[in-house]
């Protein structure tokens, strides 16, 4: 019989490769497309309560007792940062969950714990959106649960956006909590917000690096900015034009402005932020 010539040799070049290829078929992906629904999924996450659930969310109830969803604004974010999404809602009995899946995907979806919610008003959810997840849009469903019933089902439509050059141009907005982050240039010297609010009553808070208060036009806080009806503002929501100015350093890296719309009225804000 004749023998194989290295065959110790061939056997070791083939078990290499086929490891190369487990580990190339095994490797997570780098970037993530917003049309990709299941792997947009597993690269969001909520509250830190937060569950998965496998399946798709169940069908809504119908009836008296059923919790309704009266408002929900779009969603912007960019990657590797948060947006806090306010619900608004009414219900005959006070809610304990919410469900969110982004729409197209078929796996899972989370369950989030709703703490101290009333029969009515807003819940803010924060959502973290990783870094992997290229720019474009994508929705998201959203509902309400009490013990047994189920709200109806509402879309979010969520876009996924770059940081903005410091200094380029305006942002507009409506309701809801919309954040824009701007990249700095690493120089010294001053930022300065110029908005205005008109005449239905938002609210600006301004954070650096991330969580590091510089102003608003309320009081200092930390995420996430509350959210207000237009009808009943909070403190800090106001209609009105204004500055807010702080110090950069070369350290710094960029700004978070979150513009807090009020819910009910379609209002509308704009600013604009300039770098030293």
């Amino acid at each position: 019989m004749k023998k194989l010539k290295y065959p110790l040799m061939s056997l070791l070049t083939v078990a290499i490769l086929m490891t190369d290829c487990s580990k190339k078929e095994d490797a997570a992906p780098t970037t993530v497309k917003p049309t990709d629904a299941e792997a947009v999924s597993n690269e969001i996450t909520f509250t830190s309560s937060t569950s998965k659930v496998n399946g798709t969310i169940p069908t809504s109830t119908t009836g008296a007792s059923t919790p309704i969803i009266t408002n929900i604004p779009s969603a912007s974010v960019v990657a590797s940062g948060t947006v806090y999404i306010p619900v608004t809602y009414t219900s005959p009995t006070v809610p304990s969950l919410m469900f969110v899946q982004v729409v197209g995907a078929k796996t899972y979806y989370f369950s989030i714990p709703l703490t101290g919610a009333g029969t009515s008003g807003t819940v803010t959810v924060p959502m973290t959106i990783s870094s992997k997840v290229l720019v474009g849009n994508f929705s998201m469903y959203i509902c309400i649960l009490t013990s047994t019933f189920l709200s109806q089902q509402v879309i979010v439509s969520t876009a996924v956006t770059e940081p903005l050059k410091c200094g380029n141009g305006s942002v507009f907005g409506s309701e809801g909590v919309t954040n824009t982050r701007h990249q700095l240039l690493g120089k010294n010297g001053t930022v300065t917000i110029t908005y205005d609010t008109y005449s239905l009553p938002d609210r600006i808070d301004v954070f650096l690096d991330g969580n590091i208060w510089k102003g608003g036009t309320g009081t200092i806080i930390s995420p996430p900015p509350p959210t207000s009806s237009c009808s009943s503002p909070l403190a800090g929501f106001v209609g009105a034009t204004g500055t807010i100015s702080f110090p950069v350093s070369t350290t710094n890296k960029y700004v978070d402005v979150y513009v807090s719309g009020c819910l009910g009225s379609s209002t509308a804000w704009n600013y604009t932020l300039t770098c030293p």
